[in-house]
């Protein structure tokens, strides 16, 4: 009886001791680098010490991927091309794909997760670039947060959310695309077609979008860029609205009251 308890009780621990463990899969791409003999390694997960990395496998395309179980929590970590952190990813920020400062960071929880494909040291797959566009939202009430929408996510005005992480006012949003593309998009002070900025006017930062509308572009460079911010519904940020709404007024002076030889010339 006592070993049948026994027998029970050690399975109810094996059971509660697995259960909030899942399946993770870890991918990057190694094209842009030339993998070490000693392999591809991820540390942090289990430490920082070279004993602690874990070694991943090439499956022929430059593609290393690992799958291990983890329990919930909070992870930090990062790709180590060798088996010392001397060969570790060389990024500060890497923020823009949830990380903090220049660790990559994972949140487990009770579901299996396939990370995405990311390039050695970087957010986004080999040959990417990462584009940040802001928009500086300081004369406007924002209704539902502010979204933008455009050619590189299927013109959705509800699935991309800019976010003001300093509270400035201005709104940012970080997209992985391709260098050479041209991108057309709009701002949403909401998340509707009906809460559209008017770009009718803005012939100097936009093109046509075919059905008699325009559109904000962007050429996509060669390398990582953070578009300067625009005031919603214009072309320039809102400081230098302000400046230009005050360049075009005309100031007129009373005359009447002034004394000649005091300093005043009067004309007709």
């Amino acid at each position: 009886m006592v070993r049948k308890i026994s027998i029970q009780f050690l399975l109810v621990i094996l059971i509660s001791g697995t259960a909030f463990s899942v399946s993770v899969t870890f991918q990057v791409d190694m094209a842009s680098e030339d993998a070490s003999e000693e392999g591809v390694h991820i540390a942090g997960i289990h430490g920082w010490f070279p004993d602690d990395f874990i070694e991943m496998s090439n499956d022929g395309d430059n593609i290393y991927k690992i799958t291990i179980d983890l329990s919930e929590g909070t992870y930090y970590y990062l790709f180590i091309n060798g088996k010392s952190l001397s060969y570790k990813e060389e990024n500060e920020d890497f923020s823009i794909c949830g990380g903090i400062g220049s660790n990559r960071l994972l949140e487990v929880s009770n579901d299996a997760i396939e990370l995405d494909l990311v390039c050695f040291s970087s957010c986004q797959l080999c040959g990417d670039v990462s584009v940040t566009i802001q928009v500086d939202m300081t004369n406007e009430t924002i209704n539902d947060g502010v979204h933008i929408a455009g050619s590189m996510q299927s013109w959705d005005p509800t699935s991309s959310e800019m976010t003001d992480t300093d509270g400035d006012g201005i709104y940012a949003i970080t997209f992985n695309l391709t260098p050479g593309d041209t991108i057309q998009y709009k701002f949403i002070n909401g998340n509707s077609w009906d809460v559209e900025e008017n770009t009718s006017g803005l012939s100097d930062c936009s093109i046509e979008d075919g059905t008699g509308g325009q559109n904000r572009y962007h050429i996509v460079g060669e390398s990582d860029e953070a578009l300067a911010p625009v005031c919603f519904g214009h072309c320039v940020d809102c400081s230098s609205l302000y400046l230009v709404t005050l360049s075009s007024l005309t100031f007129k002076a009373n005359m009447s009251n002034a004394v000649i030889g005091n300093g005043f010339n009067l004309g007709d």
